[in-house]
């Protein structure tokens, strides 16, 4: 008795569904591919017989029946089509050091490893020299510090105008490394990580920071998603090193422009970025 009555109940509800699809598509005065009406309720079948008490059905992708010589536009290309488009944006942003001299597309179009050089303002280049072994405040000459284990870094500066009107517009910290600039780390707030102000709106408007480790220094973990300074000796010294002169490059860079251009006035930052 119950194996008749979920049979019964089974017919019913692929019955109930097909009659609803077939209903909305003809309403439309359009037609539907048999064979994908006849697998839709093969597949209700095997759903109620799993046991699967509702199941959505998928949406049939209608046929264009008219005699128009464009292709028809399916809904199915569409989450490719979005994944391609945010590809060609993103990849710029996640690889700093491509070469022009290498080609390469994505859906028809050329990309240009240009991201930040066409998204910053007052961007600024610092070539930085610090010392593997030796802590920061330690070092006898930080201006030319020298030796086998020197680590040589560049560090850019500027700010981000997409950022203004976004609910987050703190320092933002991007650390690049390895021979093709590949991003490692994203730290959103950068302040707290480089020892900096971090209340109110002080290191705020957008202000953004490239650590750019192109000789590839700087340890990494297995999936190369982070830093593993504990992997590498004398890598507490390391860490504290590049954070400190970052920290020092940002601090002269955003009170330069405070003090000079701004009056410290930071709310005219802003608005000068919002034009």
């Amino acid at each position: 008795v119950t194996d008749t009555a979920s049979a019964n109940n089974a017919r019913s509800n692929n019955d109930t569904i097909s009659t609803a699809l077939t209903d909305s598509v003809m309403e439309e005065g359009e037609k539907i591919n048999e064979d994908d009406l006849l697998e839709e309720e093969r597949m209700l079948e095997a759903a109620v017989s799993m046991g699967i008490k509702s199941l959505r059905p998928r949406k049939l992708t209608k046929i264009n029946t008219s005699k128009s010589t464009n292709s028809p536009k399916l809904s199915d290309e569409e989450p490719f089509v979005a994944l391609l488009n945010e590809l060609q944006t993103k990849l710029p942003k996640y690889y700093i050091h491509i070469p022009d001299a290498y080609v390469v597309t994505c859906n028809g179009s050329r990309i240009l490893f240009k991201y930040w050089q066409q998204c910053l303002v007052s961007m600024m280049r610092f070539d930085v020299k610090m010392d593997k072994k030796i802590p920061f405040h330690e070092c006898d000459n930080l201006a030319e510090p020298g030796g086998p284990d020197c680590v040589n870094t560049r560090i850019f500066c500027g700010f981000d105008p997409g950022r203004i009107d976004d609910e987050v517009t703190t320092l933002s910290v991007y650390i690049y490394s390895r021979v093709t600039g590949r991003l490692i780390k994203h730290t959103p707030d950068g302040r707290n990580l480089l020892g900096l102000n971090a209340s109110g709106t002080m290191y705020c408007q957008g202000l953004t920071c490239l650590i750019d480790d192109y000789n590839g220094a700087l340890p990494l973990n297995p999936t190369k998603q982070d830093i593993a300074f504990s992997e590498r000796k004398y890598g507490q010294n390391l860490s504290k090193n590049l954070y400190n002169w970052t920290s020092a490059v940002i601090g002269v860079y955003y009170r330069w422009h405070l003090n000079t251009k701004f009056d410290q006035k930071k709310a005219d930052i802003t608005t000068d970025l919002k034009k």
